[in-house]
């Protein structure tokens, strides 16, 4: 009986130092970015996701979380980040999965995604796509409210005209303030190369504010883009 419990123990201890080992490995992973939405349809939220992380550790994943891209369709975070030696991988989180912090270098101080690194959702060889390294699914829990939406979501910003338009969508959504953006609409404020030189340009901004609802912005170039 003695050597059952004492091998029950040591089998206990055994399975803790793996899932410590595999926490203090994830740990050394640094976010560059963070997408929301499907394949065809999704959105830069690294900066809603550092909002999240410096209030708290955790948290549990909706389409509230960061507006919704692809209304109707399940959707998917994908957090893009750089582990030891340079290897890249992908974290991928579900609908109504619990998104866990201490999986990553310095969560809660929010010094990461700052390079200016977008790969996009499929960066392309050289990354690994993978589940967390432990389950993430967790029941809904009623004492626990759900968080709110931020103030005002860009969901797709496209800058041009014509055809030749360019999506300045990660751009805008990082110009957002205390839940509000009022810019300039130049090229200049989109910080990307001029689309179509010596022809006018539109900026077609499709955003949600805290109620969630859709809604659409036209402004023209030298006009001034205000949201809400």
């Amino acid at each position: 009986m003695r050597f059952r419990n004492t091998f029950q123990h040591l089998s206990f201890l055994a399975v803790l130092a793996v899932a410590f080992a595999n926490v203090a490995v994830a740990q050394e992973f640094q976010i560059l970015q963070a997408r929301y939405g499907t394949a065809h349809r999704n959105i830069d939220v690294t900066q809603r996701l550092r909002q999240l992380a410096a209030a708290d550790v955790t948290f549990r994943l909706s389409w509230r979380t960061f507006g919704d891209p692809a209304e109707g369709r399940a959707k998917t975070l994908r957090i893009f980040a750089r582990g030891p030696r340079g290897v890249n991988r992908i974290f991928e989180y579900r609908d109504n999965e619990i998104v866990d912090g201490n999986m990553f270098s310095g969560w809660g101080g929010g010094q990461w995604g700052g390079g200016n690194w977008n790969g996009g959702w499929n960066p392309g060889p050289g990354w690994s796509i993978g589940r967390p390294p432990r389950p993430g699914i967790m029941p809904p829990n009623p004492g626990r409210p759900p968080l709110p939406i931020a103030g005002l979501q860009i969901l797709n910003a496209r800058w041009g005209a014509g055809n030749q338009q360019v999506d300045v969508t990660g751009r805008l959504q990082s110009l957002i303030s205390n839940g509000r953006i009022n810019i300039p609409v130049t090229n200049g404020a989109m910080a990307v190369p001029d689309p179509t030189p010596g022809f006018p340009k539109t900026l077609t901004v499709v955003y949600s504010s805290r109620n969630g609802q859709r809604q659409t912005r036209t402004v023209r170039e030298n006009g001034r883009l205000t949201l809400p």
